[in-house]
């Protein structure tokens, strides 16, 4: 199943990714979408309504998803910034999280003090190459996470990282550790 909140303008590489997806289940997807699936609710934060097609592509409109199983949350905030995380906080929207997806890759241009206060979570996860021209994630970004009292993993220097739950607590383990191997660890879930 792929999910897009709209149809950007038309060009080669979208024209691409349409014939790839011949026979794929497509879904736009809006804030306020709720759903459960396997146990786990998933509920659509943002963008607040889908855009028309054609629209210019924007970070600011990712998707944005909440997945809850038991009292475990984690939150994929997508590529948005912080113009998109004030919208979301100013919704009255439910993001208290144990896990986060590092909006953006670690950029500056997230992660805020308010959101991070508000999400408060106890792992963040950044997606960054290693490497990579932009220099992220950005050191004021990681030390508002190290601010936060967040465990952080970064896939520059951690490799793949896994995380489970059952509901009641998280474990983790991550390709570069030295316990990649072998058991993993627990994280209470009680912040």
């Amino acid at each position: 199943e792929f999910w897009e909140t709209s149809a950007p303008p038309t060009d080669k590489a979208y024209d691409r990714l349409n014939r790839a997806l011949a026979g794929v289940r497509r879904k736009r997807v809006a804030r306020g979408e709720a759903f459960t699936r396997g146990g786990v609710d998933v509920d659509v934060l943002s963008p607040p309504a889908c855009p028309a097609d054609g629209s210019p592509v924007d970070n600011e409109l990712s998707i944005v998803l909440r997945l809850k199983q038991g009292a475990m949350s984690f939150l994929l905030p997508a590529d948005i910034g912080r113009a998109a995380e004030a919208e979301i906080l100013s919704a009255g929207l439910d993001v208290r999280s144990q896990v986060l997806k590092s909006p953006h890759h670690g950029s500056d241009s997230s992660s805020s003090e308010a959101f991070l206060e508000s999400v408060r979570p106890e792992v963040v996860v950044i997606s960054v190459g290693r490497g990579n021209v932009y220099n992220l994630p950005h050191p004021e970004v990681m030390e508002r996470y190290r601010k936060s009292g967040a465990r952080v993993f970064r896939t520059d220097l951690d490799g793949a990282v896994e995380i489970r739950t059952d509901g009641r607590a998280l474990r983790f383990r991550t390709a570069a550790g030295p316990a990649a191997d072998g058991p993993s660890e627990r994280l209470s879930g009680n912040k």
